[in-house]
């Protein structure tokens, strides 16, 4: 099972398969959050309700190429963890960012509190044809939002037709559902930064981009629950200005007060989550280091610009952690039950 108390990371790689691009093994792993492991929630890898995802860290195998990441959200009414990947067996045989979206439809995954899985979309629009899928979003019942190297932010759902609801930014790392209001975060070199989607949107109109943050290495965000503090990591060279940027609304504008970049190796890191329960925000995120596979979980206490980051978990060899969000609600929908009877006497 999984609780909402704990962390639930995306892993993937089992440790002995290579992690290539052509599709690996995608799994939860789900830690306290003082890193202290719990279980595994292991999704399959192939017939019908396949999902596989892209291995590679980078294209190129090494932490400065392109990157091909893979978000985890949590649904709107808090019921399910939402995963984007390729609805296909591991043996694809190529490239699956390269693929048409009609050999391997691009598919969104959904976890609930039992650990039971289930293939929610799998798509054949060609909206995601030749590009990478690397996000999903749920208001936990007929609506789904998708986003990866092109087509903006793209709504999935069953109530209306399929549509882009904001081209803004179009070419996303990663999307996220706060307090009912859809986000993104990019790093295209044209539009790199942040960009809100008001409501859940199911055709265009109603996105603004809410700062430029001029950076190549943006990958993911927090968003605080009065939506007037945004994290957003920036995968970079800490040198260079990679780390947890803590951006504040004033009212009027979004300023960027500091950046925070100690105990991340050299690199910042890519995907957060973050609780702001507290008088601090704790934020996890899952590093960027300048090795292959076994990246890091790693806490972040928020008491100011020095704040530095503690590790807390490492994701193993021929392993790599992606995205991470807090677990699922208990989820009190049930299938409904089946009817059966017997006769008894006459």
């Amino acid at each position: 099972s999984l609780a909402e108390t704990n962390l639930v990371l995306i892993r993937v790689g089992d440790g002995a398969q290579t992690l290539t691009p052509n599709g690996s093994s995608l799994f939860l792993d789900q830690f306290a959050s003082d890193g202290t492991y719990i279980n595994t929630i292991t999704l399959p890898d192939d017939g019908p309700a396949a999902l596989a995802v892209l291995g590679w860290d980078n294209i190129s195998g090494v932490n400065s190429g392109s990157t091909t990441g893979t978000s985890l959200t949590r649904s709107l009414d808090g019921r399910f963890m939402v995963v984007a990947g390729y609805n296909t067996n591991l043996n694809y045989g190529a490239n699956l960012a390269t693929s048409a979206a009609a050999d391997v439809p691009r598919g969104i995954g959904l976890v609930d509190s039992f650990g039971q899985y289930t293939l929610a979309v799998a798509s054949t629009d060609s909206a995601f044809d030749n590009t990478y899928w690397r996000a999903a979003i749920t208001d936990g019942t007929n609506n789904f939002w998708g986003a990866g190297g092109k087509s903006g932010t793209y709504y999935f759902g069953f109530d209306q037709p399929a549509a882009e609801v904001q081209s803004v930014l179009p070419n996303l790392r990663s999307m996220g559902l706060f307090n009912g209001d859809i986000y993104g975060a990019s790093a295209a070199g044209t539009a790199p930064g942040v960009v809100k989607v008001s409501g859940l949107a199911t055709a265009p109109g109603s996105s603004s981009q809410l700062f430029t943050n001029s950076s190549s290495g943006s990958y993911d965000i927090a968003v605080s629950p009065d939506e007037t503090l945004i994290y957003v990591t920036d995968q970079r060279n800490v040198a260079s200005g990679g780390g947890i940027e803590r951006w504040e609304f004033d009212g009027v504008n979004w300023n960027l007060a500091y950046t925070l970049n100690t105990g991340f190796g050299n690199l910042g890191p890519r995907y957060i989550t973050a609780d702001f329960s507290g008088a601090n925000p704790v934020l996890y995120v899952t590093s960027n280091d300048e090795t292959f596979d076994n990246n890091r979980l790693i806490q972040v206490v928020d008491t100011g610009p020095g704040s530095t980051g503690t590790t807390l978990a490492y994701a193993g060899a021929n392993q790599t952690f992606r995205g991470l969000h807090f677990g699922p609600v208990v989820n009190t929908v049930l299938p409904r039950p089946k009817l059966s009877y017997s006769r008894v006497g006459n």
